[in-house]
């Protein structure tokens, strides 16, 4: 048991450069491995402003029509077309009425207009 004493004081010197060294790169691994208190913060800075922005681009979609309102209103929208057509149709005929009408008003107009005199 002595002579392993012995031997451990000699060599105690070395053992604790060694262990030094040894304890010294294992810092330097782990601080490569794990991010610092800067890079944690600025992380962190990037992901709350990322988290705002998704809460804000939930909130506007939510407001927008799904595909079943929008087909709603596409055939809503297909429908007054075909009402606006039907009443172009309506208005052209009586267009032709109303132009009648002018004929005979300016009729009556001149016929009135000479019987004055």
């Amino acid at each position: 048991m002595t002579d392993i004493l012995t031997e451990l004081d000699r060599w105690w010197p070395v053992l604790g450069i060694v262990a030094t060294v040894f304890y010294g790169w294992g810092i330097y691994h782990l601080s490569r491995c794990f991010a610092t208190r800067e890079e944690f913060r600025t992380v962190k800075a990037e992901q709350e402003e990322i988290s705002g922005r998704l809460d804000e681009l939930e909130r506007r979609m939510e407001t927008v029509p799904d595909s079943e309102t929008m087909h709603k209103i596409q055939l809503s929208l297909m429908e007054l077309r075909g009402d606006m057509k039907a009443v172009c149709g309506r208005m052209d005929g009586m267009e032709t009425s109303i132009v009648g009408l002018k004929n005979e008003i300016a009729m009556l107009i001149d016929h009135h207009l000479e019987g004055s005199r």
